[in-house]
């Protein structure tokens, strides 16, 4: 079982052992998500998540062969070797956590840019000069 810890810090102090309140009461789980996944953990949360994809037929599936050589097909779910880190003292991973991204429209800036060129305001001196 994972636990959240809530820890008081002074100032430019160390926090001692004493100072972290273990509480049972917070438990590592999916929260901010559709309720038929809230409370699970998040592994739980992965393979539902899955199975229902596969339900709904939306799932890439592939041929499978078990131990017994019984030819079945199954979700495909790829199991890519990642550098995944785990807390020093907790031996839990460490999620990633997702944050806004931004992109640019490079067309908007690169068309001025060429019209610029074009009409003689830039000119592009080669190196050899």
């Amino acid at each position: 079982m994972v636990y959240l810890i809530k820890i008081k810090v002074a100032k430019a102090q160390a926090i001692l052992n004493e100072e972290i309140n273990w509480d049972e009461d917070l438990i590592a789980s999916m929260n901010l998500v559709p309720d038929e996944y809230r409370g699970l953990d998040r592994f739980e949360a992965r393979k539902k998540v899955v199975a229902e994809i596969t339900a709904e037929g939306l799932a890439v599936m592939v041929d499978a062969t078990d131990n017994e050589g019984n030819l079945s097909t199954k979700a495909f779910v790829e199991s890519k070797p990642i550098m995944q880190p785990f807390g020093d003292r907790s031996k839990v991973v460490i999620e990633p956590m997702l944050t806004d991204q931004w992109f640019v429209e490079t067309s908007k800036i690169v068309k001025p840019a060429l019209d610029a060129v074009k009409n003689g305001e830039i000119k592009i001196i080669s190196r050899e000069r």
